[in-house]
């Protein structure tokens, strides 16, 4: 990673920015030490990566001009300085916490440089989550990376889930590819080891407590690689999906998007409707009967009853305003359905 990325920097990276950033970082590992002696090893690993980090960014800052556009028509001097260049900054990637510039990109915008260094540490578990609440959608983001980090995919996707505002975008991404993991481990192979393998069916949910995100049930799977066939138990979660078409209309001229969205299928949850924060989307009871799932859910200008049995429920929603003395007219057509995850 850059040495910019190692310091926690934000772009546009400017000196003064990094010299405070380089400050926390020393003071940081030195406290961590102290309170916590067996990590004081790596502390004084870390310490010199971080120092090496601030040297190399002053000298990339701050670089002898002249002598660069001296050389910078000679391709061999150049290509040996991307080379220089590229050593340097893999010697900042590393099998810990944070080792790597996805990750560390990511979490410095949500975490403190004091609690980076935890992290790096191997001591994210002593970061107090609600200590530290600021009843945000970040709240929620910090959750899901330090439960990322346990490898509870599923369970951080959907915290990544209530904490982001958008359809796309990093943490968007961070949640599929939770997703994504989760079914992955949850399918891999005993025998062998694979994750190519085929899901062939799923058992009858068990419903605990009348609280449909805590259920059960049996898959059974076959393994492409060895053939070998098993079972597995996993959590059943039900979403609420909507297929919506929204569409924006300005003095004639017309913009259609289509789009699929799932929300967490919780009674009493509010959610805004895609494009149109002012209307709102309201599960208002769920009812768990056998492995049937039915839930009311008001949905712009409609209520209605939603089923993972029955057919898909349409709804609708529309607003009308002025941009500019221009007539604007939005809405949006939903299809609203239950499915399992």
């Amino acid at each position: 990673m850059k040495p910019e990325i190692a310091l926690a920097g934000r772009f546009p990276y400017e000196y003064k920015e990094i010299e405070v950033l380089y400050d926390q970082w020393l003071e940081a590992y030195g406290s961590i030490s102290n309170e916590y002696p067996s990590v004081k090893e790596f502390a004084e690993k870390l310490t010199e990566r971080i120092k090496f980090a601030y040297k190399l960014f002053l000298e990339r800052d701050c670089p002898n001009s002249r002598k660069v556009s001296n050389f910078c028509g000679d391709d061999s001097y150049m290509e040996e300085l991307s080379r220089v260049r590229k050593e340097e900054d893999d010697s900042f990637d590393g099998d810990f916490p944070l080792g790597n510039e996805k990750d560390m990109s990511f979490a410095k915008r949500f975490f403190s440089v004091r609690e980076l260094a935890l992290i790096q540490l191997g001591l994210a578990h002593t970061i107090d989550l609600e200590k530290a609440a600021r009843n945000v959608p970040a709240d929620h983001i910090r959750k899901g990376f330090l439960i990322e980090l346990q490898g509870l995919w599923h369970e951080a996707a959907r915290a990544y889930k209530k904490g982001r505002q958008f359809r796309s975008g990093e943490v968007y991404d961070r949640e599929q590819e939770c997703f994504a993991k989760a079914k992955a481990e949850r399918g891999r192979c005993p025998k062998c080891g694979s994750t190519d393998t085929l899901n062939t069916g799923s058992g009858e949910v068990n419903p605990e407590t009348g609280d449909i995100s805590l259920d059960t049930c049996t898959e059974t799977w076959q393994c492409n690689s060895c053939g070998e066939t098993f079972t597995t138990e996993a959590d059943v979660y039900y979403n609420l999906v909507i297929n919506w078409r929204y569409k924006y209309d300005k003095e004639g001229r017309t913009n259609n998007e289509d789009g699929e969205d799932f929300y967490n299928l919780e009674e009493g949850a509010t959610y805004s409707l895609p494009y149109m924060s002012d209307r709102k989307l309201e599960i208002r009871w769920v009812k768990v009967d056998g492995d049937t799932i039915t839930a009311e859910v008001c949905a712009g200008y409609d209520t209605v009853i939603v089923s993972n049995k029955g057919e898909d429920v349409s709804a609708y929603a529309s607003s009308e305003y002025s941009v500019c003395g221009d007539c604007v007219h939005e809405s949006i057509s939903m299809a609203l359905t239950i499915k399992k995850d």
